[in-house]
């Protein structure tokens, strides 16, 4: 009788969504959500001339004031990101992968400022790009 249960079967396959890497996905979600909310407060810090950041710095292209103004955009753009990627939309991931992307050449750019907290978002958009990229499309599953 085990021999019989032992036939080979037909397996069917379709494009879907992997399970396994939910949990990176909405750990990006949430990531990119905090590091907009982060990036929000940064830029509003740097415009007002808040004592936080080395004011004496030296950037390759514009000021302080010029760069918190990017930060604040992207960080709008990443916390508005975060709801899209958390309802599953593969639009909202690609436009997460590309604004952490370049929240980390932002980053790069002002780490002048303030370097290890500059490092530190940095870490953290490889991470959400990384969970974006292996976990975040669609893709073969055996049913």
């Amino acid at each position: 009788m085990t021999e019989m249960s032992a036939q080979p079967r037909a397996l069917a396959v379709r494009l879907g969504e992997d399970e396994r890497g939910r949990g990176w996905v909405l750990f990006a979600a949430a990531l990119l959500m905090t590091l907009g909310v982060m990036n929000v407060i940064d830029g509003v810090a740097a415009v007002g001339n808040s004592q936080f950041f080395l004011r004496h710095a030296h950037y390759l292209f514009g000021d302080l004031g010029s760069w918190g103004w990017v930060l604040a955009a992207i960080g709008v753009g990443q916390a508005i990101t975060g709801l899209a990627v958390s309802r599953r939309s593969e639009i909202g991931n690609l436009a997460g992968i590309g604004l952490a992307l370049a929240n980390a050449m932002v980053q790069l750019m002002v780490m002048q400022a303030y370097p290890w907290w500059a490092l530190s978002m940095f870490t953290l958009d490889l991470l959400v790009v990384y969970a974006l990229v292996v976990y975040g499309g669609t893709r073969l599953q055996i049913a």
